[in-house]
Order: structure tokens, then C-alpha cells, then sequence
């Protein structure tokens, strides 16, 4: 078959390079318009989960607790337990202006929105700085992604530390991608304070620039991270010395109260094995290594994603290629890190615990669409040759299959979430109906109310200085509840039956959760003065 002239194919390559620019460029400001337009849409709809229900996790009440705590004895660093401080002190801060936990949510909300726009600029810009490489639809396709995965739609409705840590990982790379190492690093050390998977990041950017500084690699970085580097000299490294500063730190001022460095990763580590059984994925035999390899690369992706997953390894080289080294190390890093914890069983293994690598897997997702998409245009191109009918077979192919698989990820995705987001919605209107019956019975006491169960508090919505929060299990806590006793007031008790049974006191019981008898359910019980 002859090819058509070579005048009229040149002209059709140059004709394909403009329109592809162009429909690049409006590609690019509709999908900014698309994904804003996602964004605030799944923002209305958690916010109006926070308004129609109660927070189903529970550690969001512990970590609100802990802040409500902290403002009573703020140079009390046990009541961190095996928690890093930022998020505690930060809600006390909010909780001294007058915060809630409904509060939190509702900030929580915002900064679920933020991590997909951030990772759009992110990836927008990568594409912008490097014409070479052209535009595509991937950012558009990410940041969509990103925004309807429903663990992170799950995680920005409730009061925990998921939505600001993906945020701040976000901040952090969009940082370095614009050259501000300073903002970069303050972002990090809020992140290594919040959590400790952000502790792998550091030693990740600390990787990227040392094998930045060999030349084969040097020459193979996109133009924005060469950019970033060029000239940054000592401050590049700014985002590795500020966090780990941040951690001796935190480590040096728990020494004086665990009696030990990093006492608290063992307490951690402790409490996980506790709970799980085990003491590692090594000790239950190859098997169970194989499968705790796979939990959050394969696993709890295939759970949260479905089906678009199977795009990942058409992607990931092309995430390399067109998103950078640092991006692909840094998320690389905390994807190890919680598979790591989680084989030491050092964590348990949560869900949630993905919420700051959905991103990376949005990113290879989209980057596999667009790769699966080129594949095509050259497969329409190679036995057509360069005839103008080849360009344009080509374009359209590529053009449907970027469109017609972006619909069909987003639809699964939708799909997905509205599933999860049900459940959710169920776990929210039916969570604590025990703990809901004693925190109501609580509002109709007057006094002081010792209560180690954070729900019970905070769903009680009494202020705060109205609670003696230390733990009812504690040897000591027989004395602090006859010295409260001292004032010839009544107090009262609520606290888990088993616990009243260790507590060594007595009284009324005023109410028991429903269904409970015995040392099962919540109590709630008056402890009158000895005269």
C-alpha cells in the first residue's frame, strides 16, 4: 500500500503535534475545572455525613481526649501514649478556642479535598515544565482517582490524623517540585510528628539526592526535579535534617519518661503483637510472608480500587518516567514502611494505613491508561506508516481508549465508593449505641464524672472540665476517686463494668448499657462522701 507523499505526511505530523498541543492545553484547563468540580461535590457530601452522624472510629475520640487532657496538665507526656504529639496539641489549641471533635471532622473534610488538587498541580506540573514529553490526560485522571478512593473518602469524615498526613506528603513532594526546600521541610516535620510512617520519607529524599549527584542519574531526572536542584546547594537537604531533628528531639523529651530512647516504638510494637498474636509474619511460616508482602502493594489496593488495578504495571514505569525519581522513591518508601510494621507486627495492619499511598497508586493507574492509550496509537500507526489517515486513525484511537478507560476507572471507582460510603453511613448512624445509652445518662449527673472511655466523653458533650480522664485500672485510682470525695459531693463513675469491678469502690448503679449484666457492657455509677 503506498504511504501518501512525504510533503503531505510531514504536514500531517506537524498538523497532529499542534492539534494534540492544543487539545492538550484545553484538556488541561477542563480537567483542572473536572477535578475542582469532584472535589467540592464529595466535599458537600462528607460534610453532610458529619453533620448527620457520630465518628465511627474510635481513636479519633482517644486522640480528641488526649488534646481535652493535655490542656489540664500540659507537661504530662504519658497521656500520648504510644502516639506522636503534633495532632494532640494541635486539637488543643482548637479545643481552647472552643473546638469540638465535630470540628475536627469538618476540618478533616478540607483536607481531604486538598490532597487530590495537590497531586493535579503536582503532576500538571511535571507535564508543563518537560514540552517534550507533551500533555496528557493522566493528572485530570489521577486527581479524580484520588478523590473518589473510599478509604481516603472514609478517613476525611472522621476525626483522625489520615486526611492531614496525605495532605502534608502531598505539600511536602509539590514543595520540592517548586524548589522551596524550607516550606518543604517544615511540612515534613509536622508529618514525622503526626506519624510515624512519615519517618520513612527523610531517608527517601536523602536516597533521591544522593543518587541525584551520580551523572547517569543526574541526566535521566525530569527537568523539574533537575530544576529544583540546580542551585538549591545545602538547603536541598533542609527536608532531611529538620524532620529527623524533629524525631531526636521528640525522643530526647520522652527519655526522661519512658527511661529510655524511643521507648514509646517499643510500647507500639508491644500493644500491635499484643493485640494481633503474633510477633511477626517470619514466625507463621513462608506462606504468611508471601501474603503480608502483598497486603498493601496488592491487597488492600484490590479492596479499596477493584478492578483498575490491573493498569498499575502498564503505569508504573511511566510514573517513573513522567513523575520523577523523588515522587517514585518517597511513595515507594511509605508503601514499604507499612508493609514493613505491618510483617513486624509493629501495626495493625489497618486499612487507613493506605490512605497516604492512594495517590501513588492514582498516579501509575492514570499513567497506565495513557500507556495502554500509546500502545494503541503506534500499533494504528506501524503498518500504515506515515500517511495522514494513519495520524489521524491513530489520534482518535487514542483519544477513545484514554476517554473510554477513564470511564470505566472512574465509574468502578464511584461504584466502589458508593458501597463503602453506605456501610459507613450505617457503621456512623448505628456506632456506640452502649456508650451513646451511658454518655446520655451521664448529662443528667452533677458533678465530677471519672471516665476512661473517650467515646462515652465526647458523646456526652459535657465540658470538659467536668472529667477525670486517668485510667480506672490504675492502682492508684481508688485514692483519686476518695479525694475527690473530699469536697462532700457525690461523684460518679462511668467506665467499662470490668473495670468498675478492679476499681474497688461501690455505690448506686444509676445505669447499665443496654443488654450488659455483670462485669460485660458500661456502668454508670454515684459514689457518695463518707461522713
Amino acid at each position: 500500500m503506498a504511504g501518501a507523499p512525504l510533503g503531505t505526511a510531514s504536514n500531517a505530523r506537524q498538523t497532529s503535534r499542534e492539534r494534540a498541543s492544543l487539545l492538550g492545553a484545553l484538556a488541561a484547563g477542563r480537567g483542572w475545572g473536572l477535578v475542582v468540580c469532584v472535589v467540592v461535590g464529595l466535599s458537600i457530601w462528607r460534610a453532610a455525613f458529619v453533620v448527620a452522624g457520630v465518628d465511627p472510629d474510635s481513636d479519633a475520640y482517644g486522640h480528641h481526649t488526649i488534646a481535652r487532657q493535655i490542656l489540664v496538665d500540659p507537661r504530662d507526656l504519658t497521656v500520648h501514649w504510644v502516639w506522636l504529639p503534633f495532632f494532640h496539641y494541635a486539637q488543643a489549641a482548637a479545643i481552647a478556642l472552643g473546638g469540638t471533635l465535630q470540628s475536627v471532622r469538618l476540618f478533616n473534610v478540607v483536607l481531604a479535598a486538598a490532597t487530590p488538587l495537590l497531586l493535579y498541580a503536582l503532576m500538571r506540573r511535571h507535564r508543563t515544565t518537560d514540552p517534550a514529553q507533551g500533555l496528557d490526560g493522566a493528572p485530570t485522571i489521577a486527581a479524580a482517582l484520588a478523590a473518589v478512593s473510599p478509604i481516603a473518602m472514609q478517613m476525611g469524615t472522621t476525626g483522625q490524623t489520615e486526611p492531614l498526613f496525605a495532605a502534608l506528603v502531598a505539600s511536602t513532594l509539590a514543595l520540592l517540585s517548586w524548589a522551596r526546600h524550607g516550606l518543604a521541610a517544615l511540612a515534613l516535620t509536622v508529618a514525622v510528628l503526626l506519624r510515624y510512617e512519615a519517618w520513612a520519607v527523610p531517608p527517601a529524599i536523602a536516597a533521591f539526592l544522593l543518587l541525584a549527584r551520580v551523572p547517569w542519574v543526574r541526566a535521566r531526572l525530569s527537568p523539574t526535579e533537575r530544576a529544583s536542584l540546580e542551585g538549591a546547594g545545602a538547603r536541598a537537604w533542609l527536608p532531611v535534617v529538620a524532620p529527623l531533628v524533629a524525631i531526636f528531639v521528640w525522643a530526647a523529651i520522652r527519655r526522661g519518661v519512658d527511661g529510655g530512647w524511643f521507648r514509646f516504638l517499643h510500647q507500639t510494637r508491644e500493644f500491635a503483637t499484643g493485640a494481633l498474636g503474633a510477633k511477626s509474619s517470619f514466625a507463621l511460616g513462608p506462606a504468611q510472608v508471601l501474603e503480608d508482602l502483598g497486603k498493601y502493594a496488592i491487597k488492600v489496593p484490590w479492596r479499596v480500587v477493584g478492578y483498575p488495578i490491573l493498569l498499575v504495571p502498564f503505569g508504573v514505569w511511566r510514573t517513573l518516567r513522567r513523575e520523577g525519581l523523588r515522587f517514585f522513591v518517597v511513595f515507594g518508601a511509605l508503601l514499604a514502611f507499612v508493609t514493613l510494621t505491618w510483617m513486624l507486627r509493629s501495626s495493625l495492619g489497618l486499612d487507613r494505613h493506605f490512605v497516604v499511598i492512594v495517590p501513588f497508586y492514582a498516579a501509575m493507574i492514570a499513567n497506565g491508561i495513557v500507556a495502554v492509550a500509546e500502545g494503541i496509537d503506534h500499533g494504528f500507526r506501524k503498518p500504515t506508516g506515515a500517511s495522514v489517515h494513519a495520524f489521524a486513525a491513530s489520534g482518535a484511537a487514542r483519544a477513545a481508549v484514554i476517554f473510554g478507560l477513564a470511564v470505566a476507572v472512574l465509574g468502578d471507582g464511584w461504584s466502589i465508593l458508593r458501597v463503602w460510603m453506605r456501610d459507613w453511613e450505617n457503621a456512623s448512624l448505628g456506632a456506640w449505641p452502649d456508650r451513646r445509652e451511658i454518655a446520655a445518662r451521664v448529662r443528667d449527673v452533677d458533678g465530677i464524672v471519672f471516665c476512661d472511655e473517650p467515646t462515652v466523653e465526647i458523646l456526652s458533650g459535657l465540658d470538659r472540665h467536668r472529667f477525670d480522664r486517668r485510667q480506672l485500672t490504675h492502682k492508684n485510682a481508688p485514692g483519686w476517686v476518695h479525694d475527690a470525695l473530699a469536697t462532700g459531693k457525690p461523684v460518679f463513675v462511668a467506665t467499662w463494668a470490668v473495670h468498675l469491678k478492679k476499681l474497688g469502690v461501690s455505690g448506686p448503679i444509676l445505669a447499665r448499657s443496654p443488654g450488659s449484666s455483670g462485669d460485660s457492657g458500661f456502668v454508670l455509677m454515684r459514689v457518695d462522701a463518707t461522713r
